[in-house]
């Protein structure tokens, strides 16, 4: 077994010495086929590059997750340095090969990925460096691989399909260190060429070249050597400019560097290498680019300040742009972005010039609006789609005003610039930072961006003009109030830039007005005007939000427009039937996340999308009735979260309750069935006498642990999440039963009941072992969690009355870390805005007025305020350069929508009682405009509220709903009623005078 020779012989090599096999894969036998959920892997011997080959043929089967193969694998601790190389050929799509080293404990992994790995039948030699070895996951949190017991070579799904895949010899060679940035170089000159002696490999990112202003080297060639007489040019630069120039020469580690002129001489005035790790990747080289220009230059993200942004699109459309603070608007994922800039008097006015606001068209459609006052000039950009799903438009509105008294001649431009709005430090799924434009076209009133995309100006622009950024930056020609000369360019680097322009001079109040257009599809705007096409998009999201109405006054209003405003954002998240929380970070479909948006998007009157999510999603779930955590257009991701199967029945239990619409659960039962079946078999697991024994009763009866959770990522819990989901699938799938006339309801009851109790008594002892007051997160780890112990009041509705008093502890907690935040001079860095849920926990618990103080926090995180949302991580600093999710997020507008409503009126199920208003305050009730709820859907019917009064009395009318315990009407908070009449019939009180019961509609006025 050659590789444990390998192994051994590792320890005493040293820099320099000879490459070692870590594995041949010549004997192949202890290899072992672990494919995912719904893949199918095959492993055999195949004819190698020496010997022979691990042959892995795999189908996903239109599923995502992975094919693994995996061996017992021992490694000695690496050398300072190495490569990594490993020969691979194949047939398949492209898709990620990973590497994993995985400990004697089997929790922590370390890995190397090669995503989009695409093969061919030759043999292809892959080579890794130590920066691509990295920490995956584990309770060991990171460091070098240690205690290393095995290997895996994963395939993981990128667009899936079947094929195969053969991998050869990966070998180890241990190498010198590379010189250090530090030390410098030994430069040698002459009339057409500059050589840089590193004294041994260096890595490098680029070069940053600054030219005599009025003489450079246009053509020239990067080269690199090994032993500096050999040569092998890099990089090809043509019509380069002059001044400051950057050169991006990512992942290059050679000894020797080279510039070579093709004609004329090279004569640099000064020149300064750029790092591997300062310019690793195009958005690092930007970044580098813009510390070196003048402020305004580059948008704020390329600055390392944070730029909040918002989504526009259609509902349910495949395509979402974005619009940023500054008004710069993003295509699509990935996408060049078109940013506005505004000429006149010579000088340039930027996003960092003068005082910029922000508005939604009528205060709550996502229609957003971004204005900039600077220099007595108004720059408003107002962007918007219409169209039909799959052809869509993006409209860009431009309005520049002369607000001062004088005629000034101005120029407004819009740049295409290889720049995403989306942020550089947004990493997951569509990482973002920069974009590739690989060419430019004009033709006199459309750009043709990379031979894919157009913009399109309605009007003939003044002018057009690009340039490839090996000749100057667009903005060094918009600082002059020019355009560079081309209309036409081609950049291998990707990173060229256009600009329209028009031009006009304004007197006093004169405007220029233009818009420009991106189409979806094709290369020609939409016939319409400036106006008529906003309307159109304005009437497009009347419909679709007008399904419900909320009207609240004072500290209210925010929250009602909001409302408005998150039911948008959910449905341009949304692509097609499939519910999503994000558009870049999290363009995928979680059961988690669509249960819960569904529960929300149901009480707002949309029945119809949850439909078609459950249509949609019901035919992923795997033949044993798993419930994949998440699908995308790869499939079903196959990684086990075991909240998933409770969340996928109460989704279609939930629809039923609201819509009573039997036909669906009849078609979708046999599904329902297998789930409720494996989450029913998923307890018992723990219920054997195994899980009797002292030590193990804590668990007793609970689902296995899993990463569900995301706070338990790096090893799996006994995550009470879980298994409030799990009480709740259960009591829905006897509910499902039943309406399917299936004679498994009275077990999955009883199967509800033993698990109910079975939750409270695990929550009871792991209080008692970790000698807490409050009710814990996981079981095993006993630590504190309230916005996940949340899911025990809503949807669960499972907690014991004996663990009241430990669930207002939670609480009781998590307001004094509320207290603590905002109190002067606070330490915290960064929270979720997932918290919304704790509103309606604390209305749920008897607290509106604690509930109503952090809804007023939780409001003013939105950034920015006037677009009515929140990101997934808020940080107390608001220009702090991290991740912060989608942005709006789906999932935290559901929580703000749930949490919301719930002020207004939420369903007990232990009694089949609707409470109505008990999260209003008395400011609300006695104000002029009062309190009007229309439509707000329920178990029970849609519910008319109103709510207005004086100092003396308060009058609610409370309509369209027959709860079967009846209806329980909250007197506004904040104030004790003296007495209470139904329909002008004295009443008693119930809730220490705080509420009265109803047997059906009525009108009730509280006097004091």
């Amino acid at each position: 077994m050659r590789w444990v020779g390998a192994m051994l012989a590792l320890a005493t090599l040293a820099g320099g010495a000879g490459a070692v096999t870590l594995e041949s894969f010549d004997d192949i036998s202890a290899y072992k086929a672990i494919p995912s959920d719904g893949v199918t892997l095959a492993l055999r011997p195949d004819s190698g590059v020496t010997g022979s080959s691990l042959r892995m043929d795999f189908d996903f089967h239109a599923h995502a997750g992975y094919a693994v193969a995996r061996r017992p694998f021992k490694m000695a601790a690496l050398p300072p340095y190495w490569a990594i190389t490993l020969y691979v050929r194949g047939s398949a799509k492209p898709n990620t090969l990973e590497l994993k080293f995985v400990d004697s404990t089997g929790l922590n992994v370390w890995w190397m990925r090669h995503p989009d790995l695409q093969v061919t039948n030759g043999w292809t030699r892959l080579r890794f460096r130590p920066s691509d070895l990295s920490f995956a996951w584990g309770p060991l949190g990171g460091g070098p691989p240690r205690g290393i017991a095995a290997l895996e070579i994963a395939f993981t799904a990128g667009q899936g399909g079947q094929g195969w895949l053969a991998l050869d010899d990966m070998s180890l060679t241990p190498l010198s260190r590379p010189v250090s940035d530090k030390v410098a170089p030994r430069v040698t000159t002459t009339a057409r060429s500059i050589t840089f002696d590193f004294h041994g490999a260096r890595q490098l990112g680029g070069l940053v070249l600054d030219w005599p202003a009025t003489r450079w080297a246009s053509n020239y060639n990067v080269e690199t050597s090994d032993d500096g007489i050999t040569w092998t040019s890099i990089r090809a630069v043509r019509g380069g400019g002059g001044g400051r120039r950057f050169l991006h020469l990512p992942r290059t580690e050679t000894p020797y560097l080279r510039l070579r002129a093709e004609t004329g001489t090279l004569s640099l005035k000064s020149w300064r290498i750029l790092s591997d790790s300062a310019a690793s990747s195009p958005s690092a080289f930007l970044e580098r680019v813009a510390e070196s220009s003048a402020p305004g230059d580059w948008p704020r993200s390329l600055t390392g300040q944070q730029q909040y942004w918002t989504v526009l699109g259609l509902p349910r459309d495949e395509r979402d742009a974005l619009i940023s603070e500054d008004g710069a608007v993003e295509s699509r994922p990935g996408s060049f972005s078109v940013e506005p800039f505004v000429y006149s008097e010579g000088k340039l006015l930027t996003w960092r010039d003068g005082v910029t606001t922000h508005s939604l068209d009528g205060g709550s459609l996502p229609i957003p609006t971004v204005t900039r006052i600077a220099d007595s000039l108004t720059l408003e950009v107002r962007a918007y789609v219409i169209g039909q799903p799959g052809q869509s438009q993006l409209w860009i509105d431009y309005t520049v005003s002369n607000r001062s008294s004088r005629t000034r001649d101005v120029t407004l431009f819009a740049a295409i610039r290889p720049v995403q709005v989306n942020p550089p430090w947004q990493f997951l799924g569509a990482a973002g930072g920069a974009a590739s434009i690989r060419s430019l076209a004009f033709n006199g009133h459309v750009v043709i961006v990379n031979d894919t995309d157009a913009v399109v100006s309605l009007s003939r622009p003044a002018s057009f003009g690009a340039t490839r950024f090996d000749s100057a930056a667009v903005i060094e020609s918009l600082r002059r109030g020019k355009l560079p000369p081309d209309t036409i360019v081609a950049d291998p680097s990707g990173l060229s830039e256009g600009a329209l322009s028009w031009s006009r001079t304004l007197k006093k109040g004169q405007q220029i007005i233009q818009t420009v257009v991106l189409p979806t599809v094709g290369r020609e705007a939409m016939r319409g005007d400036w106006g008529c096409c906003v309307a159109s998009a304005r009437r497009l999201w009347n419909h679709e939000l007008d399904t419900f109405r909320v009207d609240l006054p004072a500290d209210g209003a925010p929250l009602a427009r909001s409302l408005r405003t998150a039911l948008a954002h959910v449905l341009i998240n949304a692509r097609g039937a499939a519910i999503q929380p994000g558009t870049r970070s999290y363009r995928r479909s979680w059961i988690r996340d669509g249960a819960l948006t569904s529960a929300a998007l149901l009480r707002l009157g949309h029945a119809a999308d949850v439909k078609a999510f459950i249509d949609w999603f019901a035919p992923n779930v795997f033949a044993n009735g798993k419930v994949p955590c998440c699908v995308d257009a790869r499939g079903a991701d196959p990684v086990t979260e075991n909240d998933a199967d409770g969340e996928f029945l109460y989704l279609i239990a939930e629809y039923a309750r609201f819509t009573h619409d039997t036909a669906t659960v009849l078609r979708h039962w046999p599904t329902i069935a297998r789930v409720a079946a494996h989450l029913d078999s998923l307890r018992n697991s723990r219920r054997t006498a195994l899980y009797r024994a002292a030590d193990s009763l804590i668990v007793f009866g609970l689902l296995p642990p899993s990463i569900s959770h995301e706070g338990y990522s790096a090893k799996p819990a006994y995550s009470y999440w879980d298994d409030w989901w799990g009480v709740r699938g259960l009591k829905d799938a006897s509910q499902l039963a039943v309406i399917a006339h299936d004679s498994s309801a009275a077990h999955f009851r009883m199967a509800a009941i033993e698990m109910e109790h079975d939750v409270n008594a695990s929550v009871a002892l792991s209080m008692t072992r970790f000698k807490r007051k409050t009710i814990p997160g996981a079981a095993d780890l006993g630590d504190l969690d309230p916005t996940s112990s949340t899911m025990a009041l809503e949807p669960a509705q499972a907690l014991a009355p004996s663990l009241a008093p430990a669930m207002r502890a939670t609480f009781d907690s998590a307001w004094a870390t509320l207290e603590r935040r905002r109190a002067p001079g606070s330490k915290w860095d960064v929270f979720v805005p997932y918290e919304w849920r704790d509103v309606g926990a604390f209305i749920r618990l008897g607290q509106p007025e604690r509930a109503r103080s952090y809804a007023q926090w939780l409001m003013t995180m939105q950034r920015p305020a006037e677009w009515n949302q929140w990101s997934e991580a808020v940080w107390r600093d608001v220009r702090m350069p991290k991740f912060i999710g989608d942005m709006p997020h789906g999932w935290v507008a559901s929580d703000f929508i749930r949490g919301t409503l719930d002020m207004l009126a939420y369903e007990r199920e232990a009694d089949g009682v609707l409470v109505v208003g008990a999260g209003v305050p008395t400011e609300w009730a006695t104000s002029p405009t009062g309190v009007t709820v229309r439509d707000i859907q329920t178990w029970w019917g849609a519910l008319t509220l109103t709510v207005k009064g004086d100092a003396n009395s308060v009058s609610m009318n409370v309509r369209g709903v027959r709860p079967p315990g009846g209806i329980e009407v909250h007197a506004p908070f904040g104030r004790t009623p003296r007495s209470v009449l139904v329909d002008g019939v004295p009443a008693s009180f119930t809730h220490g005078g705080r509420a009265v019961m109803l047997r059906a509609p009525a009108s009730i006025e509280f006097r004091y």
